[in-house]
């Protein structure tokens, strides 16, 4: 009985590999004498170059198209990660800045230690203990009727957690309680004009004084400085204007005065 040439290709990797009975390798070895298309396949299988299975039709496109979606998908979770991530750097990094330059504490009184006038240039000299925020000024018009009149300066020493690092990063902080340094304030239009807030700047000539006049103005909404205040109440207030007039007298020490000079005696 002749054997299909089916049933000896099936059994074809069983003979190739020894696996299979005396008499099933016999029946082949038989078949393989008469058929040369068996043959042929039995020299593939020895070759090892038996085709691979067939792909489906559409299941590599398939497999190409979620292979997009899910790179689609991870880039869009990269992009709200690295959204997020900047926002959140963002808030932190403002937030930061705003905390550190929250105005937290001002120079007692006591922190002053001279006040004098320098008659030559106008400007009224306070000397400070060193402390983080240096020597800052709010200038108010005196109110109408006032006996005084003119402008009102109220000098504060208020700091913020950003001037002490400042000065540690810039190397210059100082615990060093016996030095004083010298504030310098303009009580007069023509002081600001002509010498400035700093001691080391040169006299300005008529030319920039007239370019500066205008910006200068602000600062003697009264006319001439009149009184001079040293504020020490609550940080956070001490540049709201109404706060600091209406706290004068409670929370303010007067200085000087146009009318008696200086007041204040450390």
């Amino acid at each position: 009985m002749k054997v299909p040439c089916n049933v000896i290709r099936d059994l074809l990797p069983l003979y190739h590999d020894s696996v299979c009975s005396p008499e099933t390798a016999a029946l082949v070895e038989e078949h393989l004498k008469d058929c040369d298309a068996c043959q042929e396949e039995f020299h593939k299988l020895q070759a090892n170059l038996l085709p691979l299975p067939l792909p489906v039709p559409g299941k590599e496109e398939q497999k190409a198209e979620g292979l997009a979606k899910v790179k689609k998908v991870l880039r869009k979770k990269r992009v709200i990660v690295a959204a997020i991530v900047a926002a959140v750097t963002i808030v932190l990094c403002y937030g930061g800045y705003l905390f550190l330059h929250l105005p937290i504490m001002g120079g007692p009184i006591e922190s002053v230690h001279s006040v004098s006038v320098e008659e030559e240039t106008g400007r009224l000299v306070v000397g400070l203990q060193p402390d983080y925020g240096g020597l800052g000024g709010l200038h108010l018009a005196a109110e109408e009727g006032s006996e005084t009149g003119g402008t009102i300066v109220v000098l504060n020493s208020i700091y913020c957690l950003a001037d002490p690092l400042t000065h540690f990063l810039q190397g210059t902080l100082s615990w060093k309680e016996e030095q004083v340094s010298d504030y310098y304030t303009p009580l007069t239009l023509e002081s600001e004009l002509r010498y400035g807030s700093i001691p080391w700047i040169e006299e300005q000539d008529e030319e920039t004084m007239e370019a500066m006049r205008s910006s200068a103005e602000s600062l003697f909404p009264g006319g001439d400085v009149t009184q001079v205040y040293f504020y020490t109440g609550p940080a956070w207030k001490a540049w709201d204007r109404d706060y600091v007039r209406n706290h004068l007298e409670d929370q303010c020490t007067l200085l000087w005065t146009a009318q008696d000079g200086v007041v204040y005696n450390p």
